[in-house]
Formats: C-alpha cells, structure tokens, sequence
C-alpha cells in the first residue's frame, strides 16, 4: 500500500528542470523572470535565462516580466514545450506625444529618504519568494511634473555576505489607489553589497511624468534564501544574502504617501500596506526610506 501512495505521489509531482526562457524574436536568454504558481510561490530566471521549480499536475505557471507579455501554462501546455524552450513577446510600449514646455529649474525631493532612521533590519530580508516594496509618493504641489532621480536606503551589515540584486519599479496609481501599469520601459538592474548598499538612480532619460495622483516607486529584490536544521531550543538558522529596507516613522504617510509589500496576504497575492497599521498592528506611519527628485 505505501509503495503505490509513493507511486502515485511521484506521478503527481514534477520537476521542470533547466526550462530556458527567451525572447521570442532575438532567441536570447531573459533573465530575472517571475515564475509563479497560483499560492504566490515561485521563483525567478538566473543571469542566463534558466530556472527550476517542482510544481504538481494541478499547478498553473505564471510567467512575467515588465518587458514582456504575460503568460501562464498548464501541465499540457508544459509537455507540448519544444526542448523545453518558452519564449516571451515584447511588449510594445508606445512612446507618449512630446509636449514642449518651459525649462524646468524647479525640483522636489518626495518621499522619505531623507528622514531619520527608524531601526535597523526591518523590511525584506529573502524570506520571500517575491519581494517587491513600493511607496506611493503622492504629488502634494498640485503640479504635474518628471521623474528625475531615485533613492532608495538599504541596510547591509558589515557581517553579512550580501551581494543581491534589485529591479528598480516605478508603477502608476490604479483607481484602487494601489499600483498598477509598469511605467519603465527599460530594465534598470541594481546590484546591492554590503560597501555600498544605498541607491541613487537617474530615471530623468526616460521622462516619467509626475501627475497629479503621483506614482509608486520601488524595488523587487532577487535574494538566496536558506534555512539550516533547528537547534537544540528549535530555532531555525536563516542565511540570506538579501539587505534590510531602513525605515522611518513619520505621522503623515497616509498625506505624503504610504508603503506597501507584495505578498500572499487572506490567501492570495496581493498589495499589503505597510504602514496604515490595519494589516500589520504596531507598524502605523512605519515606512520604507524610498524617495525621489521632481523636477517642475
């Protein structure tokens, strides 16, 4: 009896292994895809486009990249893969109509980059499949404006081995108020170390607007997770290379804009607040110190 339950265990199970993803019109390899399943789990394409992931026969793959247009796949759609190959189509992003305006000489700073330090060690630390962090800053001057620089203050302490990577986001704000569309048209990847952890990122060659409802911006970490075996008082020792988000406690997040997480939240993936305090009790006006230049 245990020899056919491990049968059928084993025939319900499979591991796509060294499945490459590519682009469906250069044939090039496309790093740092999501592969997702429908609990929120999954896992992301190495440097050169290939990935593994155990995933059952009632599973669906979601794939994505803001570059490229959204799949998903079955079991049968995965055994009818050509050498294991899935290919991705670009996305065609169509450039905005160029408005001639006055030179800009005013700027801006939004956001919180520039407040005092909270603590230490909050925010991502690798323990997630997908971690995407996001503030919205919200337009306050009533005036449209652009993008022009990003920061984004991490956390790596000297004794840890970090040497992630980070994709920059910048998404616009949906009629939910949570975001929506990717607004980069170019992958900005960002390695993080413990000598330098903090990012400053020009975004002004791609002439974001800052409209009058303001956007989200973030960063979607790329980490190695490990949990060793418990010790004798049954804690787990995690090893990660992934830094720590600093934050700041401010009493008016909810006017210059709130943070949020992408995580598995009531049983689906979903837009979490960080900072409002409904969600997450004890954390309200707790946000991440993400910030950005306007220029006007």
């Amino acid at each position: 009896m245990k020899k056919i339950l491990l049968l059928f265990l084993v025939a319900q199970n499979f591991v796509w292994a060294q499945t490459l993803i590519k682009d469906s019109q250069t044939k090039e390899p496309i790093p740092f895809v999501a592969i997702s399943k429908q609990n929120g789990t999954g896992t992301y394409s190495n440097e050169n486009g290939s990935f593994d992931l155990s995933f059952t026969s009632s599973d669906t793959l979601y794939i994505s990249h803001l570059a490229y247009k959204s799949i998903k796949l079955t079991k049968s759609d995965i055994e009818k893969l050509s050498g294991g190959v899935v290919y991705l189509v670009p996305k065609s992003f169509e450039l905005s109509e160029v408005k001639i305006s006055p030179i800009q000489k005013n700027s801006i700073n939004c956001g919180y980059y520039y407040e005092k330090t909270y603590f230490n060690r909050t925010g991502p630390g690798g323990k997630n499949d997908f971690s995407v962090f996001v503030n919205h800053l919200k337009n306050t001057t009533n005036v449209e404006g652009n993008l022009e620089k990003l920061y984004f203050d991490l956390h790596v302490a000297l004794t840890e081995r970090s040497n992630s990577r980070a994709r920059v986001r910048i998404f616009s704000v949906g009629e939910d108020g949570l975001p929506k569309d990717d607004l980069l048209t170019k992958e900005i990847i960002k390695r993080i170390d413990r000598l330098s952890p903090n990012l400053q990122i020009d975004v002004s060659e791609f002439n974001i607007s800052f409209p009058l409802k303001g956007v989200f911006i973030g960063l979607e970490f790329f980490c190695n997770f490990e949990q060793k075996e418990p010790n004798k008082r049954g804690n787990y020792k995690t090893i990660t290379n992934c830094p720590h988000i600093e934050t700041a406690k401010v009493s008016n997040s909810h006017v210059i804009g709130e943070s949020y997480f992408w995580t598995i939240w009531a049983g689906k993936m979903q837009w979490v607040c960080y900072s409002d305090g409904l969600k997450m009790k004890g954390l309200k006006g707790h946000v991440f110190k993400f910030g950005a230049k306007v220029r006007y």
